[in-house]
């Protein structure tokens, strides 16, 4: 039987993009005001980044800008690259609450670490995955391809890395496309999932399995996070 193929443009390859600009928004100095404006009204309130709601963060022409993206991340291509925002200029407290309110206008804010942090900081702490209850953006190692837990996920950069510090990401539906060509064999035990070590607690494991893809309603989603076992040997 043939295996199902995700069709949409969510299953790309890089080469798709090599003649094509069409992921990168590039900021304007009217948006830059305008959401320079709405964080300056929130820190004057007093507001902690993390306090800020979408009522407070008021945006005008930005607004359809960012549901745009949101509309392309949800049902398109799944990624984009914003550009422009002078971080240094504006300084770090309009930097994060800009950061925030921007993700206001495109979906919910959720803790994505066993700490509640909302709004976590990737830098090298000097800490080593495996060691307790340490993720892989607070050190210095190279994390591999996964997915994080969430729908969405936003990165943005402060400051550039003195070195190191670059993201690639890949389309999690064109590898199930490959594998439903090339080795549909393998798509049964992947389906099936394996016991899942939540390294952030201690390294407790979970009493089910976690498939890696799921399919349902024809719909493909993918979940990977390799353990620290996994690094050492793809380091080896």
């Amino acid at each position: 039987a043939s295996q199902l193929q995700v069709r949409d443009k969510s299953a790309w390859m890089g080469r798709d993009f090599r003649n094509d600009n069409s992921w990168i928004a590039t900021l304007t100095k009217s948006h830059i005001a305008e959401l320079s404006e709405a964080a300056a009204k929130c820190i004057a309130r007093g507001l902690a980044v993390t306090e800020v709601k979408r009522e407070d963060f008021k945006l005008k022409s930005m607004t359809p800008v960012i549901e745009a993206w949101a509309e392309e991340i949800n049902n398109g291509r799944g990624f984009l690259l914003v550009k422009g925002l002078p971080a240094a200029e504006l300084g770090d407290a309009q930097v994060r609450t800009i950061f925030w309110g921007m993700g206001l206008y495109i979906g919910t804010p959720v803790s994505q670490n066993s700490y509640g942090e909302m709004l976590g900081e990737v830098y090298d702490e000097g800490v080593k995955m495996g060691t307790g209850r340490v993720r892989g953006y607070r050190t210095n190692q190279r994390l591999m391809f996964h997915t994080d837990r969430a729908d969405i996920v936003g990165l943005l950069c402060q400051r550039t890395a003195k070195s190191g510090g670059l993201s690639s990401i890949v389309s999690s539906t064109r590898i199930y496309n490959e594998i439903a060509q090339n080795r549909p064999d393998y798509l049964a035990p992947l389906e099936h999932g394996y016991i899942h070590a939540n390294m952030e607690e201690g390294g407790t494991f979970t009493t089910y399995r976690m498939p890696v893809y799921s399919v349902k309603d024809d719909t493909v989603s993918c979940r990977i996070l390799r353990s620290k076992k996994s690094y050492e040997l793809a380091e080896a």
